[in-house]
């Protein structure tokens, strides 16, 4: 028998490093070539990485919530002869040894998904279809997964388990090749009452719950969007009685097979006619080349709650959509985004978004940029309030638009002007279709 080592292959998008989200296999456990392996995170979508061979699973590289490092052994498999890719005197030891020795960031010599190639398998996702890279034989250039803590040589298995006893690894001494923390070591420091940690463990009835998995990609990019991307905010309020007159005309006489409208899809033509006329907020900035590209088409990316978090499916060429395309191919998005069935595709390439919390969108709100886009358009919610119209007092239906800007980017001036021709589209519908 033989030994077959599994790379994690470039994800695309320059991504250096994927979360585990959840394992489907066992060290120990026999299976087929395709059988599901792990499902991976990465910034939009849950990538499946299937079995490449068929064969007997003796390492995996960690457990959900374990970040990985592109071009690092995920899974070492027992194979037939004829399908092992690393040499027969090479133990698993030593791919380990190699893997903990090198640095935590991928090198060039890493394994690469091609998206034009057409290998022999294929890394299925529950959103894209990705190429797989084929796995190549462990070398010295094979990089380690990023860590806890970096300064402790140990096993993904073991680094789980002093998690999850609230364990110090540092505190421990290894006896391993080049001072790796073994089993014996380990079983040997918890038997001598080792102190413990106060990771995972309660303090006076407070709940540390670890933040993996989506949430921990939400975190981080709102950290860095609030972060790198100095934020205006500015709201404006819209009389919104007439259109929502037209919305429930126009529902009232849809035929059979249209969604049902809300103000969402209106709102959205309204963008497209405002990014055509502003075309600056339909840009994107790449901050690191400090070059704006200003976008033609106009892909709204639509803010969705999810089970897993939120996520942002992507109306592509809205500005090539009337009124009923937009809300036929919003709701097609948003059911695959709860569903957990969008393809990556359908997650990524936005020009502009639109967050909104509808009912519950209260009366004004400070709506966090999506990167690299520099506007943001949050929808509140509607209220009916007593207004001044031609000198009498009527009940109108009003709505708040909070509207966040990047400051590099949009002046104030510019950002104002924008909303209030949006302001200007939804108090007067009919120049929404003309």
């Amino acid at each position: 028998m033989g030994k077959y080592v599994f790379i994690l292959p470039d994800l695309g998008e320059g991504i250096v490093s994927t979360e585990i989200a959840e394992v489907q296999a066992n060290v120990g456990d026999i299976i087929q070539e395709d059988d599901q392996l792990m499902n991976v995170l990465t910034d939009k979508a849950v990538m499946e990485l299937p079995s490449p061979v068929t064969g007997k699973v003796v390492y995996l590289a960690g457990k959900k919530g374990d970040v990985v490092a592109v071009g690092t052994p995920i899974a070492v498999f027992e194979v037939e002869d004829s399908l092992a890719n690393i040499p027969d005197d090479q133990s698993l030891e030593d791919i380990l040894r190699k893997d903990t020795a090198n640095s935590d960031t991928p090198q060039e010599g890493a394994p690469k998904v091609q998206p034009e190639a057409a290998p022999k398998k294929e890394v299925k996702t529950k959103t894209p279809q990705m190429q797989q890279a084929v796995a190549q034989p462990v070398s010295e250039s094979v990089s380690a997964p990023p860590e806890v803590d970096n300064t402790v040589l140990t096993s993904p298995y073991l680094r789980r388990i002093a998690y999850e006893q609230g364990v110090d690894l540092t505190q421990i001494k290894g006896t391993g090749p080049s001072g790796r923390i073994t089993q014996e070591d380990y079983d040997r420091f918890a038997a001598a009452g080792a102190p413990r940690s106060s990771r995972g463990q309660k303090k006076n009835g407070v709940k540390e719950i670890p933040v993996i998995g989506m949430r921990r990609i939400i975190a981080r990019r709102m950290q860095e969007s609030k972060q790198n991307i100095p934020h205006i905010t500015y709201v404006e309020e819209v009389d919104v009685t007439g259109i929502e007159d037209l919305r429930h005309s126009m529902n009232n006489t849809r035929e059979e097979g249209q969604p049902r409208l809300t103000i969402l899809p209106f709102l959205m033509l309204a963008l497209v006619k405002a990014c055509a006329k502003y075309p600056k907020c339909n840009s994107t900035f790449d901050d690191a080349a400090e070059i704006v590209y200003q976008h033609n088409p106009v892909h709204i990316g639509i803010a969705a709650m999810t089970a897993q978090g939120l996520m942002v499916p992507v109306v592509k060429h809205s500005e090539a959509l009337d009124i009923w395309g937009v809300a036929a191919e919003m709701q097609r998005l948003s059911e695959a985004a709860k569903s957990g069935t969008a393809a990556r595709d359908e997650l990524i390439g936005s020009t502009i978004t639109i967050t909104s919390l509808g009912p519950l969108g209260g009366l004004i709100s400070t709506p966090i940029i999506n990167a690299p886009e520099v506007a943001i358009v949050g929808v509140n919610k509607i209220v009916e309030r007593p207004m001044v119209v031609d000198g009498n007092i009527a009940v109108r239906k009003m709505m708040n638009l909070s509207s966040s800007f990047d400051h590099r980017i949009i002046d104030g001036y510019d950002a104002a002007e924008f909303v209030n021709y949006i302001k200007l589209l939804l108090e007067n519908p009919a120049m929404i279709f003309v």
